[in-house]
């Protein structure tokens, strides 16, 4: 009750603008950081994903201010979920009757490597920019493609989906082209690194979602980029 309660009061605080993309990126972090919880709170964890999509489907619709109150709400929700399952952790991983419980060791090994590589290369996925009307891999963008592949690679239980995008300047049908063109030379790339194709979905949404808005080159520069999210 409280939860919704709160949601409520952020209704009427937000005012009306583009999609969310800021609060959007912060709950897929929040989900990818709640890695513990999908084992030790999944019933939590389950509630935050349903919101997560949730807010993602009203910014597909249009519904901009519903779908920023609900990613903050499904960003808590994590938060939340993550609290309890950190909680819950000795109990969660305690053998039961001198047995210990299924997918354990997998399940810490796996989450020892995923802490490691954050450590060293960067927290999670990276977005991977482009120079203006270009869709090529080059060496501004080859060490975060690396990063990702290795990201990837060390959660193969994870699909991701691959969103390109462009900026204002051009036809939408020549941007929403230039989207796609941009996430399908991230797929080959990824796949030369290793990385299983089947687990790769490319989409593109051209000028249609920026992540800066602004008739300048500081904008335009930020939304010429690939986006990558797990799921």
């Amino acid at each position: 009750m409280r939860s919704w309660t709160w949601i409520a009061l952020s209704l009427l605080v937000i005012s009306c603008g583009g999609p969310p993309q800021r609060e959007l990126s912060e709950v897929d972090l929040a989900m990818k950081e709640a890695v513990l919880a999908q084992r030790c709170a999944p019933e939590e964890y389950a509630a935050a994903q349903r919101m997560q999509q949730k807010a993602n489907q009203l910014s597909k619709d249009g519904k901009y201010d519903e779908a920023k109150v609900t990613a903050i709400a499904a960003k808590k929700l994590y938060e939340e979920a993550q609290k309890k399952a950190a909680a819950r952790r000795e109990e969660c991983f305690k053998p039961k009757n001198g047995v210990e419980p299924k997918g354990v060791k997998a399940f810490l090994e796996e989450d020892k490597n995923a802490a490691a590589l954050d450590a060293t290369a960067g927290r999670g996925l990276q977005t991977v920019f482009f120079d203006f009307n270009a869709f090529e891999v080059n060496a501004s963008n080859r060490e975060v493609l690396n990063h990702n592949a290795q990201w990837i690679n060390a959660r193969p239980d994870k699909k991701i989906t691959l969103s390109g995008h462009a900026d204002e300047r051009g036809s939408s049908e020549y941007n929403l082209a230039l989207g796609e063109k941009r996430a399908l030379v991230v797929k080959r790339y990824l796949i030369t690194l290793g990385v299983n194709g089947d687990r790769l979905r490319t989409m593109s949404f051209g000028e249609e979602m920026p992540l800066e808005l602004g008739n300048n080159e500081a904008a335009h520069a930020h939304n010429r980029r690939v986006e990558l999210a797990s799921n």
